[in-house]
C-alpha cells in the first residue's frame, strides 16, 4: 500500500509539473504575441503616415526619449498635423488635435521611443527605435524595434 501511494504522489508531481510548465509557456506565448502586435500595428501605422507626409514639424522632439513626431500633409487643400507620442507609456496618435486612440494593445507599453530626423539633399527620413514591453500574468518580456522611413512629400 506504502508503495502504491509512494508511485501515485509521484506520478501526480509529475503532472502537476508539467501542467504547470505549459501554463509557464502559453503566457511566454502570449506575451511574445502582445509585443508583437503592438510593434506591427504601431509601426505599420506610423511609417504610413510618414511616407504620406510632406515634412516634419518644428513641434517635434527628435533624438530624445520619450519622442514626438509632428508631421504634416495636405488633403483636399488642407493641412493635416498628424502627431504620434506617449501618454502614460502607449503610443499615441492625433490628427489635428483630435485623438485616434492607443496603437497598442493594452498588456503593451511602450519603454522606449526615439525618432531621429534624417536628411540628405532633397530626401527627407525618419529613423525609428521603440521598445515595447508586455506583461501577462508574471511574465514580461521587451523588445527592440527599429526601421528608418522615408518621406515621399507626396500632397493629394
Amino acid at each position: 500500500m506504502l508503495v502504491y501511494v509512494g508511485v501515485l504522489s509521484l506520478m501526480f508531481l509529475v503532472l502537476l509539473q508539467t501542467v504547470i510548465s505549459y501554463i509557464g509557456s502559453y503566457k511566454e506565448l502570449l506575451t511574445r504575441r502582445a509585443i508583437q502586435h503592438s510593434a506591427l500595428t504601431a509601426m505599420e501605422r506610423i511609417t504610413r503616415e510618414i511616407r504620406a507626409a510632406a515634412d516634419i514639424t518644428p513641434q517635434s522632439v527628435l533624438g530624445t526619449n520619450p519622442g514626438i513626431l509632428s508631421l504634416t500633409k495636405t488633403e483636399g487643400g488642407s493641412t493635416v498635423v498628424t502627431k504620434f507620442y506617449l501618454q502614460n507609456g502607449i503610443l499615441v496618435m492625433d490628427s489635428n488635435g483630435v485623438p485616434f486612440g492607443p496603437l497598442m494593445r493594452s498588456n503593451a507599453s511602450v519603454s522606449n521611443l526615439v525618432f531621429s530626423g534624417l536628411t540628405t539633399g532633397d530626401t527627407k527620413a525618419v529613423k525609428i527605435d521603440m521598445t515595447i514591453q508586455a506583461t501577462v500574468g508574471t511574465v514580461t518580456r521587451s523588445k527592440i524595434f527599429h526601421t528608418t522611413v522615408v518621406l515621399k512629400g507626396k500632397t493629394s
